[in-house]
């Protein structure tokens, strides 16, 4: 089948349109963040090679969109010095999975194939959100028909929540009686706490960006995100968002002090939950939950935004939020040497060490929490 390697800005109109309808067939909530207008955006870093990978049928109609950009890839166990890895030269595709109806075996394997022969300084190949079952094991299985790579499911059967505002938007659950109550409760406690009134600023332009940035840099900073992932709040990153109209962040001030932040990015009806921070000595107020609901209650009046990602993984803010819920994994694929096997063996032994460490500590958390009730139970009796 042909297959063709085009620049962002290059693209047919013909791929384009296809790229739109299919993006929004296949997740209509998710297509913000891998739309070609967010891709281009992405691409417009000069740090970042991009390119459009298309396949077609043999009378020249769009079968499957592969967007990738450059990224460093780290692959093995742990991090930082006492880490065993390696950072390997990877392309990302955007969004986490190719654009277009599921594509077959052979169909997947001619174009994988053809990406690692365009650019043999690359070994992975980051699809990191692809949709678990059938979608996903197709992948895994063309990666099983070329000897020249391999597929390394590093996540699977992730959670990924969103929120569907209904039509009847006064359905919502966190707007009962017994959440707000909750949540004046939190607010009215912090604000005591700190002697001054609780706030919250819209971040969507550069001014307001700038004007909080440091406070914005510090609690992002005291997250496990940043300790364990990197993750850091970029200024300039921010700003080139809010240029295209998309950033909308929320900040909750107590008082004059920095309690909480989320970075935020809203487009085609959809607010996606990118990061989060709070303050730690504020942490037995809530501030993160308090946030959540203030930015909720403010999405509950406007009509522009009908979805809220909370992106991939395990919280319990997320699972009392959402009310629609998708499976997604992660895969890479691999270059086939000796070396990046033996990458892979570590990887899949930490990560299955991790696993049965957080088995383990769930269940003693659970225990834990059966004697607490009991002794207060015992207590009352």
């Amino acid at each position: 089948m042909p297959i063709h390697f085009y620049s962002p800005e290059n693209v047919p109109e013909a791929v384009l349109s296809f790229w739109r309808t299919e993006g929004v067939r296949q997740d209509q909530i998710g297509y913000f963040t891998r739309s070609y207008e967010w891709f281009s955006m992405m691409a417009s870093d000069t740090r970042r090679h991009a390119i459009v990978v298309v396949i077609e049928d043999d009378k020249g109609s769009c079968l499957g969109i592969m967007p990738l950009f450059s990224c460093s890839q780290s692959l093995g166990a742990g991090r930082g010095r006492k880490g065993f890895y390696r950072r390997l030269n990877g392309l990302r595709m955007c969004g986490g999975d190719y654009i277009g109806p599921d594509m077959s075996v052979p169909l997947l394997t001619e174009l994988i194939t053809a990406i690692f022969g365009k650019y043999p300084d690359i070994d992975v190949l980051n699809m990191d959100h692809v949709i678990s079952g059938a979608r996903s094991d197709g992948i895994i299985k063309a990666c099983a028909q070329n000897a020249q790579f391999f597929a390394y499911q590093s996540r699977a059967q992730m959670p990924h929540y969103r929120l569907v505002f209904p039509e009847d938007r006064e359905k919502m659950s966190f707007r009962s009686a017994k959440s707000i109550s909750r949540m004046l409760g939190k607010e009215h406690a912090l604000a005591k706490h700190v002697g001054a009134e609780c706030k919250v600023i819209e971040i969507r332009d550069r001014n307001t960006c700038s004007k909080y940035g440091e406070a914005i840099t510090s609690l992002i900073r005291e997250t496990w995100q940043a300790e364990q992932l990197g993750h850091i709040f970029s200024v300039d990153e921010a700003n080139e968002v809010a240029d295209r109209g998309w950033l909308r962040s929320f900040l909750l001030l107590a008082g004059d002090q920095a309690a909480a932040f989320t970075l935020c990015y809203q487009g085609m009806g959809t607010l996606m939950y990118e990061r989060i921070g709070y303050s730690p000595k504020f942490a037995r107020h809530s501030p993160g939950i308090l946030l959540l609901y203030k930015i909720l209650e403010r999405l509950w009046m406007d009509d522009e935004v009908r979805f809220v990602d909370f992106g991939v993984g395990e919280a319990v803010y997320k699972q009392k939020a959402a009310n629609d819920t998708i499976y997604i994994d992660a895969i890479l694929v691999i270059r086939n040497c000796v070396s990046l096997r033996l990458l892979v063996a570590f990887a899949r032994i930490s990560n299955s060490v991790i696993r049965t460490g957080k088995r383990i500590l769930g269940l003693s958390e659970r225990f834990m929490g059966k004697i607490r009730k009991l002794r207060v139970k015992n207590s009352r009796g």
